[in-house]
């Protein structure tokens, strides 16, 4: 029997891994993700996983993602989601890594999109994409 399910979200995503996986190691990281990847192919559902970021300010965006780098490597699309501090109901939701969309077809490419909250819900018509 098929799930009737099209996404999965695992938030923090390295909680679901399993205490015996070390999320500093890509092979442990690699090693734990697999089953997932292999439900979600075979099922046809997205898999979000959230995770936090790192100290390092003066990384790349892909870089900061916590732990090994094979969880940014092991996604098709890596995206930041982050409060602007100048204005506490602005968020920017910014694409870090695509494989989904060729990025020779300029205009399909994901661009940030800027948005705001309105006592804590999406204001609908307070968003923006922002292009190159």
């Amino acid at each position: 029997m098929k799930p009737d399910l099209k996404m999965v979200i695992l938030d923090p995503l390295n909680a679901f891994l399993g205490s015996d996986t070390d999320s500093h190691k890509g092979a442990s990281v690699r090693g734990a993700l697999t089953p997932f990847l292999e439900l979600a192919n075979r099922y046809r559902f997205a898999i979000v996983g959230v995770m936090h970021l790192n100290k390092k300010e003066d990384s790349k965006m892909i870089h900061r993602i916590l732990g090994s780098t094979a969880f940014a490597a092991a996604c098709r699309a890596a995206w930041l989601l982050a409060k602007d501090e100048s204005d506490k109901t602005r968020r920017i939701f910014i694409p870090i890594k695509n494989n989904l969309v060729p990025r020779l077809i300029n205009s399909l490419s994901p661009k940030t999109v800027v948005f705001f909250l309105e006592k804590g819900f999406l204001s609908g018509n307070r968003w923006a994409m922002v292009t190159g």
